[in-house]
């Protein structure tokens, strides 16, 4: 027997028996990778989700910083109109004290309606500063989850008196 007929019988032999596992290799390589490639693709969804999540969060910390400034200018308005109370009561006695006619007590309801008109429409507009708070705070979000945000910052505004002073209207 020749050795080209040899060969060529050996040569088959061994390439029937290493392509067939080899393939088997080779497929099971691809479908691994396949495999890994979805779960990419997942992390990557994941991590988009996980960023619009921190940014979601970012934005409403800046909100939270807005409506801590506001209190604080409601704190303000709060002890100035104090003031002007204090300021109104010591008013009124002499008023009072002077005046024993008419015309004295309606000059005296006169002066007093205006000086007490600026901080009683503050305290009248804290519902409506507080609903433009909650708007700002939590724009883009459904009407139910600005009125939430609503009783979540007044219920700091109503903690921020009870721990400065003041009253929560003015």
């Amino acid at each position: 027997m020749s050795a080209a007929p040899l060969n060529l019988a050996l040569t088959l032999s061994l390439n029937d028996r290493l392509v067939a596992p080899l393939q088997r290799a080779l497929g099971q390589a691809q479908k691994q990778l396949a495999d890994v490639s979805r779960e990419l693709g997942g992390v990557e969804r994941t991590g988009a989700a996980a960023a619009r999540g921190l940014a979601q969060v970012g934005r409403q910390a800046e909100a939270v910083k807005g409506a801590t400034a506001e209190v604080r200018k409601l704190k303000q308005e709060t002890m100035e109109a104090e003031r002007s109370a204090s300021r109104l009561a010591s008013a009124w006695g002499t008023v009072r004290a002077a005046a024993r006619g008419i015309g004295a007590v309606a000059g005296a309801a006169t002066a007093f309606g205006a000086v007490a008109a600026a901080p009683l429409r503050r305290a009248a507009d804290y519902d409506t500063q507080l609903r433009s708070l909650a708007n700002t705070a939590f724009a883009g979000q459904s009407q139910d989850a600005r009125r939430a945000g609503m009783q979540s910052l007044g219920a700091a505004v109503t903690s921020a008196v009870r721990y400065g002073g003041g009253t929560r209207d003015a």
